[in-house]
């Protein structure tokens, strides 16, 4: 017998897994769109390749370590983490980005691009942490919840 997929729809809930699955995305997307803003802070390097890279590789291995380990940790408690990290991450970036002007005193291109650098491999491991937590929590709901994720999905792409 099959479930119907509408069976305890919430509206409310729907858009709030909306809101959750936009979330998973939204700094990824940040950070894969603005090459160029990358390639006129940091003119000397090509950071085009690095930053996915960057954030996709501690992405994988964080996943991984989820598997075995995400289960000792509530969801509550990884979406707060996961999102605190993601904004603490994006906030590193511009902050970077004052220290790489070149006429701000006491600039220092290295050190400002190492900021940015470590500040990607956070946001990979914070939307580790969310994707995985957020899919995993709308899995314990009705189908049609995880539509609702993928569709915020589609709608994190669409602000491009």
């Amino acid at each position: 017998m099959r479930q119907d997929p509408s069976a305890g729809f919430s509206i409310p809930i729907y858009f709030i897994f909306v809101i959750l699955g936009a979330g998973t995305l939204w700094m990824y997307n940040s950070l894969v769109s603005f090459p160029s803003f990358f390639n006129v802070l940091y003119p000397e390097r090509s950071l085009s390749f690095v930053i996915p890279a960057l954030l996709q590789y501690p992405m994988l291995v964080f996943t991984a370590l989820l598997l075995f380990f995400g289960h000792r940790v509530s969801v509550r408690v990884r979406v707060a983490v996961a999102f605190t990290l993601s904004v603490a991450g994006g906030l590193l970036i511009p902050i970077a980005a004052l220290g790489a002007h070149p006429e701000s005193p006491g600039s220092s291109s290295a050190g400002a691009l190492t900021m940015t650098l470590v500040a990607v491999v956070i946001i990979g491991l914070s939307n580790s942490i969310l994707i995985t937590s957020i899919f995993g929590y709308a899995a314990a709901f009705p189908q049609i919840y995880m539509q609702a994720v993928m569709n915020g999905q589609g709608v994190a792409v669409c602000k491009q």
